[in-house]
Order: structure tokens, then sequence, then C-alpha cells
């Protein structure tokens, strides 16, 4: 609870980095923005520094070089600050690539909404906090746009829809 009282009490970015350190929870993303236009993006939680592997499946903990050999220190977590895109977002997908980092999770959503995200965000130079109103309640489906288009023909063959499946389907 010290990590989030100090998170909310930070004035910069280099105190709300600060924070973050302290937060000692399971793993999530946090993302950070200021009156002067900077934006960041952490990892934060304890991960453990792995002898081998990833934590993926059982290692034999007879064997020499499997233990853990720590935690990640917090300089080594996911970091994102003032992205040349001008925007951070994670979406529950995976926020470093395979091999560049620590592990965060394995079990990520898939990115069509971060896919989205993206594309709401730099269809434009400015958003204000209606046009992010309106992403935080956006609907449209990206996965759903990537399937239909192989789906709908055979719900199309489809005979016995019930009045509510026809419904559904226009």
């Amino acid at each position: 609870l010290d990590g989030l009282l100090a998170m909310n009490r930070a004035r910069d970015w280099p105190q709300f980095r600060a924070a973050l350190d302290r937060l000692h929870a399971p793993s999530a993303n946090v993302t950070y923005a200021d009156a002067d236009g900077r934006i960041a993006f952490r990892t934060v939680g304890r991960l453990p520094l792995r002898g081998r592997g990833e934590g993926l499946e059982p290692l034999p903990a007879y064997e020499a070089g499997v233990e853990w050999r720590g935690l990640v220190p917090p300089a080594e977590l996911p970091t994102l600050v003032d992205p040349p895109r001008g925007w951070a977002a994670a979406a529950n997908s995976r926020v470093a690539p395979p091999g560049t980092g620590p592990l965060v999770s394995a079990d990520n959503a898939t990115d069509y909404r971060l896919r989205r995200i993206a594309q709401v965000l730099d269809a434009g130079d400015a958003h204000e906090l209606e046009s992010m109103r309106r992403l935080q309640v956006d609907w449209r489906n990206e996965q759903a746009a990537l399937l239909l288009p192989a789906l709908l023909p055979a719900l199309d063959a489809a005979t016995g829809l019930t009045d509510a499946e026809a419904v559904a389907r226009t």
C-alpha cells in the first residue's frame, strides 16, 4: 500500500518510478502521464531471476543451476518512456518481444485489443478526454473482423436459425 500511496503523491516521473519500485504484488502494467507531456509505461512487481528456463515447465530441483538467483531488478522490467509514436498501451498483451527481457507472463491476451487501440490512437494527432472515453467503451473487435469473412459464409449456409440467431446475424 505504501507504493500505491507514493504513486498517487508523485509529482513527476522520477518520483512515480521510485513509487513503482515499491510495488511488490504480482506483476501488473502501469501507465503514466503528466502535465508536462511525459508519458510512460512500466511493468511492476517481483519476478524471479531464474537459473534456467522461464518457469513454464517443472525443472528437477536436484540439478545445479535451476534455483532462483534473486529477483529481477526494477530497472530491468519492461519500460517505455516518451515513445516516438506518442502513446503507450498494453491491453493485457505481451509488453516485450520474446527474448528481450524477463518473461513477465506467458498467459497474455492476443494482441487484437492492442491493435484496435493503435488504430484509434494513430488515426489522429490529438486526443482529449472525450475521445479517450469513447476508446474505453469501443466495441470494435479486430479479432472478429479477421474471423468474420471466413465464418459468415458458413453461417449463411446454415439452416434452422432461431429468430434470435437471425437477428444476431444481421
